[in-house]
């Protein structure tokens, strides 16, 4: 799967789940020169590009995602989230995802990884 399959595929899932940051527009999705995928949105005067992060960097599209009320183990960090003994040590799903995806060498891998 390309990174620009990936991404659709994230955009799709988010919207389905409820993210609708992207509904007041039109958008075409494109890929950079070097390979990285963005949205080109009709904006209210003029076209707005959108990198790639400032879709999958944002908390409202990750609380899409991933959900921040699981009380499961998250695959990620190996620890129940919302454990009432220790709310510092642990983190929301979304969180979590974001975390590892910022620190991550492709984010748009692994997001693909864990969607």
């Amino acid at each position: 799967m390309t990174r620009l399959d990936i991404f659709k595929q994230s955009i799709m899932k988010a919207q389905a789940n409820g993210w609708d940051e992207l509904d007041r527009w039109e958008y075409i999705f494109g890929v950079d020169y070097q390979g990285w995928p963005y949205l080109l949105t009709t904006g209210e005067h003029h076209p707005i590009t959108c990198g790639y992060a400032s879709v999958i960097f944002n908390h409202d599209f990750a609380k899409a995602l991933w959900g921040d009320d699981e009380w499961e183990d998250c695959k990620v960090c190996h620890r129940a989230h919302y454990d009432d003994t220790d709310m510092n040590d642990n983190m929301r799903p979304d969180h979590c995802h974001l975390q590892q995806m910022v620190i991550a060498d492709d984010p748009i891998k692994y997001l693909g990884d864990n969607i």
